[in-house]
């Protein structure tokens, strides 16, 4: 049972909802600097109201229809969507799903959602002059994302959508420096390159805010849920406490998953398979993984990562995250078939 103090923390623990007048004058021109750049990009204001609106229809009677109403205004996103729940993934309902209102029906409210607005942020926010930079986070979100609905669904304790999302949504403010700010994402980088300071520290210092803070403060101007918006935390990788509240879990649920995929997708066989290792001991004391098991995750992953890649036009040749994570799992599959007797 949550103690009153666990409560208070969980009520002010978000600073763009509750702590907003408590930020620093580098935080707040930092912001000012964001909000300029986002001004002068007439899409992106839109892709907010769309979003809100999809996360606000909610299980009641006529969902369904509320829900395909919005989807069928963007026809991209209607095509991308029954692509995608047809895809050999999703294609397992017995029968071609041809409507977005069967697509809620068999699938889920909540799922359809999640799917939604993975595809719309992927589709506004993948040009501009770094744009296989951002297809590259934005193959890693997706991929996260459902490694976390799939960690999470025979926990009762955990929304197996809350964790999709926050997966997802945990490098949206990265995704958007790169997009509206990309001198400051090179700036950042370089600092990483030169093992200066770590990613939270160096975009700390070069922007103002880090990466969580910008993604919170993105989260709440979509009016996300308050569940995603606390869940959306800097990840120091230190060592990994028990989680005694959903919101605990759903942080820690957005940091395995997305540590796990970027990792495989590093390009180094040998740093790969000794991080995932150092991964799973950090993580034990939350989630019950071990190394044959994360690789048969990671192998499901890569067939659902060419499907995504095809709907969305990437090369999965020439796309560098893409590349590395389907040729580490190839690599770990054919490792253990030389392994089986003959």
């Amino acid at each position: 049972m949550e103690t009153e103090t666990q409560l208070h923390e969980y009520q002010e623990g978000t600073k763009f909802i509750d702590h907003a007048e408590l930020m620093q004058d580098e935080e707040q021109t930092a912001l000012l600097l964001l909000k300029s750049a986002m001004d002068k990009n007439n899409k992106f204001p839109a892709m907010g109201n769309s979003v809100s609106q999809i996360m606000r229809v909610s299980n009641e009677h006529d969902s369904a229809r509320k829900l395909s109403d919005i989807i069928l205004r963007d026809q991209s996103l209607s095509c991308k969507i029954l692509s995608l729940v047809n895809s050999s993934h999703y294609g397992q309902f017995g029968g071609e799903i041809n409507t977005i209102s069967r697509a809620v029906v068999i699938l889920g409210l909540d799922q359809i959602q999640s799917l939604s607005i993975s595809i719309m942020v992927f589709e506004k926010l993948n040009n501009g002059p770094m744009a296989e930079t951002l297809k590259e986070y934005a193959c890693q979100s997706f991929l996260s994302a459902i490694f976390a609905r799939k960690l999470v669904e025979k926990n009762a304790s955990i929304n197996a959508e809350e964790a999709f999302l926050a997966s997802m949504f945990y490098n949206l403010g990265k995704q958007i420096t790169i997009y509206f700010l990309p001198d400051k994402y090179n700036e950042v980088q370089l600092l990483l390159n030169n093992k200066e300071l770590d990613e939270n520290s160096a975009s700390k210092k070069i922007i103002g805010l880090n990466y969580a803070d910008i993604g919170q403060y993105i989260a709440v101007q979509w009016k996300l849920p308050n569940n995603i918006i606390r869940a959306i935390q800097a990840n120091h990788k230190e060592t990994v406490k028990k989680s005694n509240h959903p919101v605990d879990h759903l942080i820690q649920v957005a940091w395995l998953t997305n540590e796990i995929v970027q990792i495989a997708a590093c390009g180094d066989e040998e740093i790969t398979v000794n991080e995932l290792m150092d991964i799973i001991q950090r993580y034990q004391v939350n989630f019950a993984l071990d190394y044959e098991k994360v690789i048969q995750m990671l192998t499901a992953l890569s067939a659902i990562l060419i499907d995504y890649c095809e709907l969305q036009g990437i090369n999965t040749k020439q796309n560098s995250f893409c590349k590395n994570f389907i040729d580490f799992v190839n690599s770990q599959q054919e490792s253990e078939e030389e392994a089986q007797p003959a």
